[in-house]
Formats: C-alpha cells, structure tokens, sequence
C-alpha cells in the first residue's frame, strides 16, 4: 500500500500539395498536427509540451492559468477548471484537435468529463496514468497485461490508485481504438519537487559515513522526465495505440551501483556504510519513508523491477543518469536559493542526526560480533 502512496505522490507524413510558381513546382509546408495538453505547467507536463513544440505540434494548453503561468508564453492556453464538470470544456469543442494528452489528474472525474466532453472532438486521447494501478509487487517483470488492482464499489472511498485504474477503464471505453496509456513508475530530473532522489544526491554531497541501505542488492527504478515527455509526443507521432510501461533505466540498476554512481559524481570521499536490513527495522528505520526510493526485495520484489519492455522496443529512450543527477540538483538549488540555509528540505527522510546515532550504533554492534 505504501508503495501507491509514494507513487501518487511521485512524424507524421502528410500529402504535399503542389502549386505552379515562376520558378516550377514548390512543396507546401504541412500543417501542423494539433495537440491539446490538460494540464502541462508543473513537472511531466512541461517535458511533454517542450518534446511537443521540437516535434513540430500546433500546442494548446488548457488549464486554470495559476501554476507557473509564464512557463510558456509563446503557447496558446485556454484556461479553464477541470474540478465544474463538463462545462469546463465547453471552450474547447468549438474545434477538432488531433490529439490530446492528458497530464495525471488524480481522480478520475475530471477523466470521465474530458473524455466525455471531447470524444466527438478529438481523434485521439493520451492518457498518463502510473505503475501503481498494478495488484500487488509481488511479481518480477510486471508487464502491461499483468492484473491491476480492482476498485471498491464504494467510490468515496478511493484511494489514488483506484482512481488511475478507473480513469484507464474511462479512457479505453471512449477512444476504444485511438487511445495510449503510459504508466510512469518514479519520475526524477527538472522541476521534480519529491526530494526523493535529491535526498541521495545531497546526502553524498555532504560526505562523511552514509547510511546505505541492505546489502545494496536492491533494485531501484526510476526514469527521467524527459524522456517520459519525449515518449508520450513519440507514441502520438507514429501512432503508437495501447498501454505501455515507462520506467527506467534501460537495463538493471541496483542500489550499489546507483549510490557508487552518486558517490562518483559528486564525492568520491563520500563513505558508503552498508546497514542490514534486519538492524535497521529494528531501529525503527522504514523503507521509502526514511530512506527515500528504497523497495528492499524482502517487501515488494517487483516494485523497482517493472517491465519496461514493450516501450523500449517501440522507442523509448533514456537519459544518461548523470544528466538527471545535475538537472534534479540544479531545480533544488534554483528553487531554495532564496531560502533560509538551514530549511529542512527532507522532511519526509531520516534526520542527519538520527542517521548518524545508528550508524555509531550499528558501527559498534559489528564489531562486537
């Protein structure tokens, strides 16, 4: 269950047309493809509104114009608010768009009346929905047909990931033959406000003993929001249908190799101290909440072991972790630049302070073994 609350918290070729000119035959530039974007000015949307505009797409954002309104000045936006209902959209079916992404809302409303308001009006809907519809972790290599988890009948009770499954459902029944569903695990890189990944980078800055956990055996997924935005503007220009899994990195990554990666590129003096396990559940340490990103494979085995198969076969591609490393610490450091020094930015991590009492008292443990 927790590992769903982290998570909810985490060309085309075109006919050319031939005119006479004094000088013969010129080809006339194509029309653009029209793309509408719900949402697209917090973290995932911008990635897929830049990967939109490189691609060539005529863009139209719809939104309530609040968050980061100025992100794009150079783009239509039409503003309106997802949470009135269907009568929010009635300023977008005065025409015919293409395509239309939809950027992760959390309740699947706000899916049921843009699907219903714009299923005469677009011609095909992309949905970005997330790992977290899946049943259970348990398996390695969950893939796009393994089994999601089944609502409750009592809707007032739902929790995030009930709400993804049923807004899949909604998405599949309206565009039934025109439709793509990406489903992200973690997210990092640009704008990323989780703290999750900054929490390792910052950590290895610092230096001295790092508490690292298990045997760093664990895997770890996550992928860059670049290359989720490149993807989903991929899946629409070659007209990729279904449901795929996007999560990263291309091949296995485990937690040695990830916090060795870390330790490599931004202190190579940072001392890795390895803490089983089983000593640190009896300190009280918990997975995810303390130690941000960590699924020990004694939980959920297939939490950080997704299958991302079918969409690296059909184009997905990665960002070098190194670039996420810099583009995740380069948002933290322009966004708390103005802040005090001593603003906790972890929160929801274990303290420095009580990282280093159980490193002292695990230190101490073996070497009384």
């Amino acid at each position: 269950m927790q590992r769903r609350f982290f998570l909810e918290q985490v060309g085309w070729g075109l006919s050319t047309i031939l005119v006479p000119s004094i000088l013969g035959c010129t080809r006339a530039k194509p029309k653009s493809k029209k793309l509408l974007v719900l949402g697209g000015t917090v973290f995932l949307g911008p990635a897929i509104v830049n990967a939109g505009i490189k691609a060539g797409f005529d863009i139209t954002l719809f939104n309530r114009g609040i968050s980061n309104p100025y992100l794009f000045p150079n783009v239509r936006l039409i503003k309106g608010d997802r949470t009135i209902g269907q009568k929010a959209y009635k300023d977008l079916i005065n025409e015919d768009w293409d395509f239309v992404i939809d950027v992760w809302p959390e309740e699947s409303y706000m899916v049921d009346d843009a699907t219903n308001a714009l299923k005469s009006y677009c011609k095909h809907y992309t949905f970005i929905s997330s790992i977290a519809v899946y049943d259970h972790f348990q398996t390695v290599g969950l893939d796009e047909n393994s089994k999601v988890f089944e609502p409750r009948s009592d809707k007032s009770k739902w929790e995030y990931y009930e709400e993804k499954v049923h807004a899949e459902r909604l998405v599949r029944k309206r565009f039934p033959d025109s439709h793509t569903i990406l489903r992200p695990g973690p997210i990092k890189g640009w704008r990323d406000s989780e703290m999750d990944l900054a929490y390792w980078l910052t950590r290895i800055k610092k230096g001295g003993k790092v508490l690292a956990p298990g045997n760093g055996n664990d895997p770890i997924q996550f992928i860059d929001v670049t290359d989720v935005g490149n993807f989903a503007i991929k899946c629409i220009a070659r007209g990729l249908k279904g449901t795929y899994n996007t999560t990263g990195p291309r091949q296995k990554l485990i937690w040695k190799h990830f916090l060795e990666q870390c330790r490599n590129h931004y202190n190579p003096n940072a001392e890795l101290v390895w803490v089983d396990e089983t000593f640190l559940r009896q300190k009280g340490v918990q997975s995810m909440r303390d130690l941000p990103l960590w699924a020990p494979l004694s939980e959920d085995p297939g939490f950080m072991q997704i299958s991302n198969a079918k969409a690296v076969a059909h184009g997905l591609e990665f960002t070098n972790i190194h670039k996420t490393f810099n583009d995740t610490m380069e948002w933290v450091e322009q966004t708390f630049k103005n802040k005090s020094e001593n603003v906790d930015l972890f929160t929801n991590a274990i303290s420095f302070e009580a990282e280093k009492e159980i490193l002292n008292e695990y230190i101490l443990f073996k070497k009384g073994q």
